[in-house]
């Protein structure tokens, strides 16, 4: 068996839900695929969505895509398990907050001040 390492693909299932937002992704390019350690601390190598499998698991709700990735440390092998996370848009102007202020409110989420300043 020979298995190739640089560069490495890397296969992912993904929920159906959200499989029209992957299509679209790609519709513009190849979206970026991040690796990270099983344990998700250590971020491994940034590389591109290559192609989404056309059918579908029933059993689990998902799709299998695959990802490829320069690997030129060789931090990723053949067998091997990752986490990964599909970026499939980027905001460059937003506004971020902490998780701890986002609340559960009777009309929907809300974000509530977690600190106050006093002058």
């Amino acid at each position: 068996m020979i298995a190739q390492v640089e560069p490495i693909s890397v296969i992912f299932t993904f929920p159906t839900t959200n499989i029209l937002e992957v299509r679209d992704a790609l519709a513009r390019g190849h979206p970026e695929v991040i690796a990270f350690s099983q344990d998700g601390k250590t971020q491994f190598e940034t590389g591109k969505l290559l192609l989404v499998d056309n059918q579908a698991d029933p059993s689990s709700g998902t799709v299998r895509l695959k990802a490829q990735f320069p690997n030129l440390q060789r931090q990723l092998w053949p067998g091997t398990f990752v986490n990964v996370q599909l970026v499939l848009s980027t905001q460059h102007i937003g506004l971020t907050v902490p998780l701890d202020a986002i609340q559960q409110g009777p009309e929907g989420r809300v974000v509530l001040p977690t600190n106050f300043c006093e002058e």
